[in-house]
């Protein structure tokens, strides 16, 4: 049997002071629910996310949030609205005022928290959990308690029929590939081979000029069964 290796990192800053909590394979020293102890979803049910939400997430470990919320809305690694945001090492190196929205980071997987989800300040609620099998790092922050609590209770790990497809439009020319290289034809059908998953590549789409990002028909973070195709249309 394999051994799932997780890592769960939680850290609630309040004014005044703050608390640190640090857990590796479902310790019990975890405040937050314990990963190894959230019932899977069935791999022969659908993974059908609650009224006015949706799942989002990287290979089987997945998050609910709210439908409404945007994707990629961030500047400098910061929130300009309630979003998702799929965590890019080429962030412009700027500084912008933190207006206090809530925000999912959905990233490859690392032991240490992305840079984009330091706190910075009192009043948020942070939760962070990491999967080396999935290749996977999802954190929520916000100010808001009942949003934090709600999205900290949906965590899960999907069952083997199951993943999330790749963020399929960022990248750099220094990383690495099948992971977070420049997006050409062969780079999004790497990322997408290693869930299980097929690319239908449009190059171009008339309608978005040269070098508009990538899309993918389902959305990135969206869940689908494993040997799904993926429709990506490219402004490369």
């Amino acid at each position: 049997m394999k051994r799932v290796f997780a890592v769960v990192i939680v850290l609630a800053v309040v004014i005044g002071g703050g608390l640190w909590w640090h857990a590796l394979d479902g310790s019990d020293r975890t405040p937050g629910p314990d990963p190894a102890k959230v019932a899977p979803t069935s791999p022969t049910s659908s993974p059908t996310s609650s009224p006015g939400h949706r799942w989002v997430g990287r290979g089987r470990i997945v998050v609910e949030v709210p439908a409404n919320w945007a994707t990629n809305e961030t500047q400098c690694g910061t929130a300009l609205a309630d979003t998702v945001a799929f965590y890019s090492t080429t962030q412009r190196a700027c500084l912008v005022a933190d207006q206090g929205f809530s925000i999912v980071t959905i990233a490859p997987f690392r032991l240490e928290l992305v840079d984009s989800m330091n706190p910075g300040g009192s009043g948020f609620f942070v939760q962070e959990w990491a999967s080396k099998a999935d290749d996977a790092l999802i954190s929520v922050r916000t100010r808001d308690k009942a949003v934090f609590d709600r999205i900290v209770k949906s965590y899960r790990r999907l069952g083997p029929e199951w993943t999330t497809v790749p963020d399929v439009s960022i990248g750099n020319s220094s990383g690495v590939p099948g992971v977070d290289a420049t997006p050409t034809g062969s780079e999004i059908a790497r990322r997408l081979q290693r869930f299980d998953l097929k690319a239908e590549i449009a190059i171009l789409d008339l309608k978005s000029p040269t070098g508009a990002p990538n899309r993918s028909d389902p959305a990135a973070g969206t869940v689908v069964r494993r040997g799904s195709i993926v429709i990506v249309t490219t402004g490369l």
